[in-house]
């Protein structure tokens, strides 16, 4: 399945498998229509294995090993020139390829600060729903906002869907249906979920709505 962008220049299209996940993004170009920009792989459970970028023009394949006890967390990745190595804790905790780079995190899990040696090299504040709003220096880290990976896509990696910050929507509908008595938790596409705008709650790795899981940001 494929959702279809106009065909004029900048526009994305997304192709999704029989079991709603992700596996291309292409971008219309103009004089020379659709052109691949990555395309993911999956294992049974649903973890992302590879991600192929092509945006450089040369293929950029990025593979992953998974920590698959509880909610799947990457421990290694490897994109053919470079591997690093990852250390969580309650949230990752720091990075290794070749030079440790401390993360530190708010309370819903966004790496905020980036420290190499004894110094801060990045300092990184999202506007709600998590669109980038101020970065200084440069960051050497694809997690980002909840502490979930950002994509060649631009998209944030949430293991159950993939979410646009900008347009503050997922991709792909939420699997759970909803609750009869609750008219806002039916929209499987949206993360306002406005009813609960005034309450914290966190956002966890998976996409599904329960009372737990609402990304809210603080």
């Amino acid at each position: 399945m494929e959702i279809d962008g106009a065909g004029t220049n900048g526009d994305l299209r997304y192709g999704f498998n029989q079991r709603n996940m992700l596996i291309t993004n292409t971008a219309y170009v103009d004089g020379t229509g659709w052109m691949l920009q990555a395309e993911f792989h999956y294992d049974g459970a649903n973890n992302r294995l590879p991600q192929i970028a092509y945006g450089s023009g040369t293929p950029i394949t990025t593979t992953y090993t998974n920590d698959i006890l509880g909610l799947a967390q990457v421990l290694v990745s490897d994109n053919g020139v470079t591997t690093t190595h990852m250390l969580f804790g309650l949230d990752l905790i720091l990075q290794d390829d070749g030079q440790t780079r401390t993360l530190l995190a708010d309370g819903l899990g966004s790496t905020r600060l980036e420290i190499v040696g004894s110094q801060v090299e990045t300092v990184t504040t999202y506007e709600p729903y998590g669109k980038l709003l101020a970065q200084t220096g440069e960051s050497g880290t694809v997690y980002g906002y909840t502490g979930e990976q950002h994509d060649a896509t631009g998209l944030l990696y949430l293991q159950a869907s993939y979410y646009n910050p900008d347009l503050k929507v997922f991709l792909s509908r939420d699997p759970f249906p909803g609750y009869a008595t609750l008219s806002i938790s039916q929209n499987g596409y949206d993360d306002l979920r406005s009813l609960f705008n005034s309450q914290l709650y966190h956002l966890d790795s998976v996409q599904w709505f329960t009372a737990a899981k609402y990304p809210i940001s603080i």
